[in-house]
């Protein structure tokens, strides 16, 4: 897989950027989970490019509709309760979910059933504040 160009951190731990870096990497079925913080960060653009260079699928929440093009063809559609078979799907059965600007209600995953997966295959749940910078009033 193709390294995507990575800005520099603010505030996040070197040795977790490089954790999440290496487990990017070693993943053989990663989902990219976009939500409505990317769009509200202005990181819309930054993050095609991600999804785009590394060529992995991307699902959104209905917060993050619009973040990324909907006839591209990595975008697998809103995942979720009301969402799209394929995103579910590839949700359920990938081995790495990167989660970006979204929160985690209960139509996304159906109470803990989420946390739920994730714990059952052993995967590292790791969470980064958000840059405060970044954060722009409603």
């Amino acid at each position: 897989m193709k390294k995507a160009a990575l800005p520099k951190p603010k505030n996040i731990p070197r040795k977790s950027l490089e954790a999440a870096i290496t487990a990017i990497e070693n993943a053989k079925k990663p989902v990219l989970f976009i939500g409505g913080g990317v769009i509200h960060s202005g990181a819309s653009e930054w993050m095609r490019e991600v999804a785009t260079q590394s060529q992995i699928p991307v699902v959104s929440s209905l917060m993050g509709i619009g973040a990324f093009d909907q006839t591209n063809p990595l975008y697998l559609g809103m995942v979720g309760m009301h969402g799209t078979y394929a995103a579910n799907k590839a949700v359920h059965q990938c081995d790495l979910l990167i989660c970006v600007g979204v929160r985690f209600s209960d139509r996304v995953t159906g109470q803990s059933c989420l946390i739920s997966i994730l714990l059952r295959k052993k995967t590292s749940i790791r969470s980064f504040p958000p840059d405060k910078a970044t954060i722009k009033p409603f």
